[in-house]
């Protein structure tokens, strides 16, 4: 369900439809679900630990042009959805270096970043 739910299984590879907010939701992947706000964090974290929090955090979605990331704005943006979260380390610190409870704030992070309205844990 969780799956189906959050775009992995595409429409036609089930039975059934998705009624979420009142409209029939046809996902054919990932970033369609999100584009309606739902957002799933799987228990096996998806975080590469030699980039920093910011990084993870807008890996796919960096902030800026086609042609540069602005860091400034990465950064920022991190740290406020850290603080959202309670968690007080800098966005600059490598994930790594966080224990995995932290690393798991970092994940609830990432997905109120993509402004979602319906997390799935």
């Amino acid at each position: 369900l969780m799956n189906v739910l959050s775009g992995i299984y595409s429409h036609g590879t089930y039975e059934g439809d998705i009624i979420y907010r009142g409209e029939v939701c046809n996902f054919s992947g990932i970033k369609d679900s999100e584009g309606k706000g739902i957002v799933i964090i799987h228990q096996e974290l998806a975080l590469i630990p030699y980039m920093t929090i910011g990084e993870n955090m807008y890996l796919g979605n960096e902030k800026g042009n086609s042609f540069s990331i602005d860091w400034n704005e990465t950064y920022g943006e991190s740290d406020k959805y850290l603080r959202t979260v309670g968690l007080q380390e800098s966005s600059r610190t490598l994930i790594k270096d966080i224990g995995v409870g932290k690393q798991q704030l970092v994940e609830i992070a990432k997905a109120l970043a993509k402004n979602a309205k319906l997390l799935i844990l």
